[in-house]
């Protein structure tokens, strides 16, 4: 078959949009881990650098899904694919005088009996070379993704095959989708959809880069007032404040991302812990009370509140505290250990009632009745412990006061 005789149908606009947007939020996605695990960029303002980092991401999944979409994907995922492209980016399939092609894979048209379009927008393509006429359905030797392309390509690439095989059968779903008429106006909605997306797209690479940079200045704020310099951890502190109360008023994300949710209750934590060591503890706890009505879920918040209340001398509200973490969730070991610690920094004599009392309300929530089957296990408790819950369970129970570098004050 001379090449020229080759037709390549391609698939839809929107599409490729999609597939081209949803790429870049996964490259996106693995930027902004980067960037909040590091501070290798602490030098940069990273507010100006959002929409550029998103672009660049665009441009990365571009050449990525152009890769794998080609001949060095289909090799590359031809173990598991056998042939087929891991990726279906702007190549569809492509036609010949013989039959076609998907990815490396090759049907000939005179192997195709039946043709039928699957609920999930799949074409399958049926054949009773091997099977013959004794069975009822034929095989189905090959599939591919049909919703890819758009109507007029599918009306191309099946009229190819019936030109070839004219006793063609399809099902009612082929048909039925073949001959809807197509709605004035559906690209205008499909460019609409795409370009909600980009807009979506931009926005989050915007509202990250001022997240990360506001919780930088929140984190520098802090780390200058331990170090004593509590006129640089002003600055840095006005800094950050200057960010969050003062967000781009159309970007729906960044005002999510303050006010809404477990992003919004981590601001509040990063300012509250950056406000204590600066020595305004009423601010400090204000903001961790913000942290719990943001995120009322979130155990840890009421156990850092509880630690600032407690710190404070406010031992009652501080139990209250690490009950309310308790009742968020009653299977974990932290909460109960709070209490247990605090009751012994009041009166030693109360720790073991509190003791008793979390390990009766795990008995009856968590760990199975004994003797445990199969013989030798256990329910366990799957707890993470950070460092400021080591100092402050462990320095209320031994009665010493220990330095975050190990030394005792």
């Amino acid at each position: 078959m001379a090449a020229a005789e080759q037709q390549n149908l391609t698939t839809s606009k929107g599409h490729q949009a999609t597939t081209l947007i949803g790429a870049t939020f996964v490259f996106f996605g693995i930027v902004f881990i980067g960037f909040y695990s590091n501070n290798f960029w602490f030098s940069l303002n990273l507010g100006w650098y959002g929409i550029p980092v998103v672009v660049l991401c665009a441009f990365i999944a571009l050449g990525y899904l152009l890769l794998l979409e080609g001949n060095f994907g289909c090799r590359l995922a031809s173990p598991l694919l056998k042939g087929k492209p891991p990726v279906v980016f702007r190549q569809w399939v492509s036609v010949d005088g013989e039959g076609f092609q998907f990815g490396t894979r090759h049907v000939r048209f005179d192997a195709i009996d039946e043709v039928a379009l699957t609920f999930f927008g799949n074409l399958e393509i049926r054949s009773r070379v091997i099977c013959g006429e004794a069975q009822r359905k034929p095989d189905v030797i090959f599939k591919f993704p049909f919703a890819a392309a758009a109507q007029p390509e599918q009306q191309r690439f099946i009229q190819f095959v019936k030109d070839h095989r004219p006793s063609l059968l399809m099902n009612k779903r082929l048909e039925k989708t073949l001959t809807s008429p197509i709605v004035k106006g559906q690209n205008i909605i499909s460019a609409t959809g795409g370009a909600i997306m980009l807009l979506f797209l931009l926005d989050l690479g915007y509202s990250s880069s001022e997240f990360l940079e506001m919780l930088k200045h929140y984190y520098l704020a802090d780390r200058a007032a331990l170090s004593g310099q509590m006129q640089n951890a002003g600055q840095e502190l006005r800094a950050g404040d200057n960010l969050r109360n003062h967000p781009l008023r159309f970007s729906w994300i960044t005002n999510r991302i303050l006010n809404i949710g477990h992003p919004a209750a981590g601001v509040s934590e990063a300012r509250a812990e950056a406000l204590w060591h600066m020595g305004r503890k009423d601010e400090a706890m204000a903001e961790v009370q913000k942290a719990i009505a943001f995120a009322p879920t979130a155990y840890r918040n009421y156990l850092h509140y509880a630690r600032f209340l407690e710190e404070s001398g406010r031992f009652p509200e501080a139990k209250e505290q690490m009950e309310k973490a308790g009742e968020q969730h009653k299977n974990h070991l932290l909460p109960k250990l709070y209490l247990i610690a605090n009751a012994y920094e009041q009166k030693p004599e109360l720790a073991t009632t509190a003791y008793k009392q979390a390990m009766d309300d795990l008995n009856d929530k968590v760990f199975q009745e004994e003797p445990i089957w199969p013989p030798g296990g256990d329910t366990f408790l799957d707890e993470v412990f950070y460092r400021r819950d080591v100092y402050f369970i462990m320095d209320r129970l031994l009665k010493v006061k220990l330095q975050p570098d190990g030394k005792a004050k």
